[in-house]
């Protein structure tokens, strides 16, 4: 994550400082297809995690429990929403402990071969990021498997998001939203699919390839 972050800021200083031509640059969506995985990295295995593809539905939030995340957030949606499912938790971190005491059930990490099957028992996920999210690529997972989003606008959720998203730290609007959302299922938004993709990165290479870069003077030396 804190990787794709540095990538967009040093996109940005290519074009602002290096004179890289803006117009040239092309953002390429990353791909999904309807009920398939998106491949998630997976950290060290709970031994609760073991159980927890089988089970009734539930409200789910996926990610580090870190205050950057907002799992005590999705908890306080979960809690003023009202929904009568439980709020079922994969992921570990500094938070674990508040997180188990506010009612949660925290089944530390999930591997990414049992997360698709606990994606299924869920009727909405819970994504209310306090950070800038780079992208989000748990609830892209989710949507290729019908399952709600409720997230806030933050960062590169909206690249994939069908919306409405809620805005930024609005707890009572994501509570309303997961009302809404655990009683639909959710239909993923086009151009995420492979071939799309691919014919998107058909594209940029031959337009890369038959575009000449316009010519500009060579950076200065760094002051020594």
């Amino acid at each position: 994550m804190i990787a794709s972050v540095r990538i967009l800021h040093l996109t940005d200083r290519l074009t602002d400082r290096g004179g890289a031509p803006r117009h040239l640059l092309s953002i390429l969506r990353a791909q999904a297809e309807r009920g398939h995985e998106v491949h998630l990295a997976a950290g060290e295995v709970d031994a609760l995690a073991e159980r927890a593809t089988a089970g009734p539905p539930c409200v789910l939030f996926v990610g580090r429990l870190v205050a950057a995340k907002g799992p005590l957030e999705a908890i306080e949606a979960w809690r003023r929403s009202g929904v009568p499912l439980p709020l079922v938790v994969a992921g570990t971190g500094p938070l674990r402990e508040a997180v188990e005491a506010a009612g949660a059930e925290v089944l530390g990490w999930v591997p990414h071969d049992r997360l698709a099957a606990l994606l299924r028992r869920a009727r909405a996920l819970l994504m209310p990021s306090r950070w800038q999210e780079p992208f989000g690529i748990a609830g892209l997972e989710a949507l290729s498997l019908g399952v709600p989003v409720v997230a806030w606008d933050s960062g590169g959720i909206r690249e994939w998001h069908p919306g409405p998203l809620v805005p930024w730290g609005d707890i009572d609007g994501l509570s309303v939203a997961l009302r809404s959302a655990a009683e639909t299922r959710a239909v993923m938004p086009g151009g995420f699919a492979r071939d799309s993709v691919m014919d998107r990165l058909e594209r940029v290479y031959a337009m890369a390839g038959a575009t000449p870069l316009p010519a500009r003077p060579p950076l200065a030396p760094p002051p020594l």
